[in-house]
């Protein structure tokens, strides 16, 4: 006998009846639950997003970064951004804030180490590229200023946690005191903030480009815009830190000649 049913109701191929629309079937428990809930594998039954346990912190012990992995989304949110953001209730751009400080923290540490240039050529090797060679003597500005246009006002900040928390900026050998390796990460400190006000980086996130995205196109001669410009862009902002009193002209020169050079090199590595 046919049998008329209203229509937020459906057939449920897993059991053979009907069901209403809200209800979907889940094959771990064998029967029907609302779509907002999921079965939780570790629990054994179904619960709302907001109740499923998250794995627990992480630790890097190497970097001191702690992580929670959701195993819903099954994504690594760093833990003070969880924190800020779902427990506290506060803004996502302070966790964004936050989070990038104790990123540059961490690149903090080799400008401390630039400071004696125990790791020059590692850094230069960093920033070069095929189309930007930096000159040696202006590899501190470049990364200090790079580190700042991310940080802004915030600089100091993560400068001050770097100089506290990264082993590479304290007592290396282990011979000094607390209060003598205290004093040591004070003094580089002080060494490194005022190695960025003596090269004029103070204020330097707002530095405007020479060149615009239509500007580069037009030295590059192409046509259309995409990651080729936004990798030129990268390096202009890099080639007006090595070069402060740098002009418009001398900028489209040196991205001619980089062109060119690059071209050659690579018509003479498949010949």
């Amino acid at each position: 006998m046919k049998r008329h049913y209203r229509q937020p109701q459906r057939h449920c191929c897993q059991e053979g009846r009907h069901c209403y629309r809200p209800y979907w079937h889940c094959r771990q428990e064998g029967r029907h639950f609302r779509p907002h809930h999921r079965h939780c594998r570790r629990g054994g039954r179904h619960c709302h997003p907001s109740l499923q346990p998250v794995a627990p912190a992480a630790t890097d012990a190497r970097e001191g970064r702690h992580t929670l992995t959701s195993l819903l989304h099954h994504l690594q949110v760093p833990a003070v951004s969880y924190i800020i953001r779902d427990s506290l209730k506060l803004k996502a751009s302070d966790a964004d804030t936050i989070v990038n400080i104790h990123v540059a923290s961490e690149k903090f540490a080799e400008l401390v180490l630039l400071e004696s240039n125990e790791n020059l050529e590692t850094v230069k090797e960093k920033l070069d590229d095929e189309y930007l060679e930096i000159p040696t003597d202006s590899v501190k500005r470049v990364l200090a200023g790079l580190i700042l246009r991310e940080l802004k006002g915030f600089w100091r900040v993560a400068l001050f946690i770097s100089a506290l928390i990264n082993p590479e900026v304290g007592n290396a050998s282990g011979s000094l005191s607390k209060q003598g390796e205290l004093n040591q990460r004070k003094e580089k400190y002080l060494s490194v903030e005022r190695s960025i006000t003596d090269l004029d980086l103070d204020g330097v996130w707002n530095l405007k480009p020479l060149l615009d995205g239509k500007a580069i196109m037009g030295v590059l001669e192409v046509k259309s815009g995409g990651p080729l410009i936004g990798k030129w862009q990268q390096r202009l902002v890099k080639w007006q830190l090595a070069h402060p009193k740098g002009t418009m002209e001398e900028c489209k020169e040196w991205m001619k000649q980089s062109q060119q050079q690059s071209k050659r090199q690579k018509v003479e590595c498949s010949s």
